[in-house]
C-alpha cells in the first residue's frame, strides 16, 4: 500500500471500521512511514478536540441572537428585495443601452433623402414644389436644420 492509499483509510482505521487485513496492512505501512505516523497523529488530535468541546451552547449565544432576528422580521419582507434595486436594476438599464447601441449599428436602414425630410414636413404639394425647384446649398442648410 502507498502512503496516499494509508492516508485515505486512516479516518476508518481509527474507528476500526476496516477490514482485518486491511487493519494489518495499514498497521505495517505505519511502521515504516513516518508521514502516515504524521498524519494519523493529526488526526488522533483532531479528534480529541472535538470529543473535548463543550456539549451545550454558550449561555450567552441566544441573548445576542434573538434581538437582531426580531430587528430583521421588523424590516418587512421587502427587504430581501433589495438587491434588485442596487444591483439587477443598473445591470438591467446598461443592457438596455448596450442593446440600443447594438441594434442601431446593425441596422440597415436607408439613408432619408430631402424628399423624404420634405414630406414628413411639408404636405405633398408644397413638397413637390420645392423638389422640383433647384435648391442653393444655403436655402438646403435652412430646410435641414429645421
Amino acid at each position: 500500500m502507498t502512503d496516499s492509499e494509508v492516508k485515505n483509510l486512516l479516518p476508518a482505521y481509527l474507528e476500526s471500521a476496516l477490514p482485518v487485513e486491511q487493519m494489518r496492512e495499514v498497521e505495517a505501512r505505519l511502521a515504516v512511514s513516518p508521514a502516515c505516523r504524521e498524519e494519523l497523529e493529526y488526526l488522533t488530535r483532531i479528534q480529541s478536540l472535538i470529543a473535548a468541546r463543550p456539549v451545550s451552547a454558550s449561555p450567552g449565544l441566544w441573548r445576542s441572537i434573538a434581538p437582531r432576528i426580531v430587528l430583521e422580521d421588523a424590516v418587512g419582507p421587502w427587504k430581501q428585495f433589495e438587491w434588485v434595486g442596487k444591483r439587477f436594476l443598473p445591470v438591467l438599464a446598461a443592457a438596455v443601452v448596450l442593446l440600443a447601441v447594438i441594434g442601431n449599428l446593425t441596422t440597415d436602414a436607408p439613408a432619408l433623402t430631402l424628399e423624404d425630410y420634405l414630406n414628413a414636413q411639408w404636405d405633398e404639394q408644397e413638397a413637390q414644389m420645392l423638389s422640383d425647384a433647384e435648391l442653393s446649398g444655403d436655402v438646403l442648410q435652412i430646410l435641414q436644420s429645421r
